[in-house]
């Protein structure tokens, strides 16, 4: 791994369509990424004991980006998830 590779190549069931999402953003809370814990859906996740991390995942790359990668701060829990 690299911190300058697209998060896609590692992770392409979720961010093959985001070539500009380094693992860098992820790591410094720039991705723009929505943060799963305070999305609607997020209480049935975490009442059903089947979910899994791949379920918190889906749940935040449905939602929309807060910004550009690399554009501003903004801490979100999906990022280390």
């Amino acid at each position: 791994l690299s911190v300058d590779d697209p998060v896609g190549a590692h992770l392409p069931e979720w961010f093959a369509d985001e070539p500009d999402l380094r693992i860098h953003h992820l790591l410094r809370q720039t991705s723009g990424l929505a943060d799963f814990t305070v999305l609607p859906a997020a209480e049935a996740i975490e009442a059903d004991p089947d979910a899994g991390i791949g379920d918190c995942i889906d749940l935040a790359d449905a939602a929309p980006r807060r910004f550009a990668p690399g554009a501003r701060y903004a801490y979100s829990n999906t990022n280390y998830t």
